[in-house]
């Protein structure tokens, strides 16, 4: 009974401090507070053992040969999107000559310059 009473003083304490009514500090004692805590971290598993059989320089060899795989593909695509990005610099060019030069021809046409 006695260390309920101050694990409930140590909670009240606690709520005191953080600013909270500490009435509450009975409801809070160490038991209900450990029994409903997430644990602290996951449970070990042991790693399979093929992957410590192999060596350092074949693990380093498969990076090496995934990384350079990736590079050709990353180059593959950045070239791709350049190409599509110049074909669509040029389509807003166009449609933006064309639409200046629309208007100029109906501003013409409003203030009687051409027929």
């Amino acid at each position: 009974m006695a260390l309920v009473t101050i694990d409930t003083a140590i909670y009240a304490e606690r709520l005191r401090e953080a600013g909270l009514d500490p009435r509450f500090a009975d409801a809070l004692n160490a038991s209900t507070v450990e029994d409903h805590a997430p644990p602290r971290f996951a449970p070990r598993t042991e790693p399979s053992d093929d992957i410590w059989k192999q060596s350092v320089e074949t693990r380093l060899s498969d990076l090496r040969s995934e990384l350079i795989a990736f590079r050709a593909e990353m180059t593959a695509e950045f070239r791709n999107v350049r190409e599509r990005q110049e074909r669509d610099f040029r389509l807003t060019m166009g449609t933006l000559i064309t639409a200046v030069l629309g208007l100029a021809a109906l501003m013409a046409h409003g203030f009687h310059w051409i027929g």
